[in-house]
């Protein structure tokens, strides 16, 4: 095998692994932001119900103090807007998916059925770029998240068996 493909072939793995983490990381983001939303509301429109019910039952000092938790809660919804935080990240997530998976076909594939190494050294800049392109315009990955994709990853939650489904 000619020694630059060799390489390019190398390089799109790299792009392969850069892309899995990230990926993972803002498939990671954007479900604790997810759980943060519904739990939130949740316990907003609990505490309310709550409030309600102590006003009800005539105990208005509990009443008054659960309604403000529940107005704190609602609070910190509007002002963290978790659901809005969620949706980039997954989006992110999808496209960095979409990298890994060109990534592998290039690796598998394109270099198996082209012999032109600038053809494939163009291929594989292009696909990097848009990475790159991407990158500058996605929300930074979370500490947190990355510890959890790290763990993931080094646990092989991405590898696949011999039928292509997920171990």
């Amino acid at each position: 095998m000619n020694t630059i493909i060799g390489e390019l072939k190398a390089e799109a793995e790299r792009l392969e692994w850069d892309s899995l983490y990230t990926m993972k990381g803002h498939f990671n983001a954007a479900m604790f932001w997810n759980i943060a939303h519904y739990s939130l509301g949740l316990a907003a429109v609990g505490f309310g119900a709550l409030a309600g019910q102590q006003f009800v039952n005539d105990h208005n000092v509990v009443a008054s103090v659960i309604t403000a938790i529940s107005a704190a809660l609602t609070a910190v919804i509007t002002f963290l807007k978790p659901s809005e935080k969620a949706q980039p990240h997954h989006e992110s997530g999808v496209f960095c998916s979409e990298i890994k998976r060109k990534a592998r076909m290039f690796q598998n594939i394109s270099a198996a059925l082209e012999t032109d190494a600038r053809v494939l050294q163009q291929e594989l800049n292009e696909l990097v770029a848009s990475y790159h392109e991407h990158q500058r315009t996605a929300p930074p990955v979370p500490w947190i998240a990355y510890q959890i994709t790290r763990s993931g990853v080094r646990k092989g939650e991405h590898t696949y068996n011999e039928k292509g489904e997920k171990k």
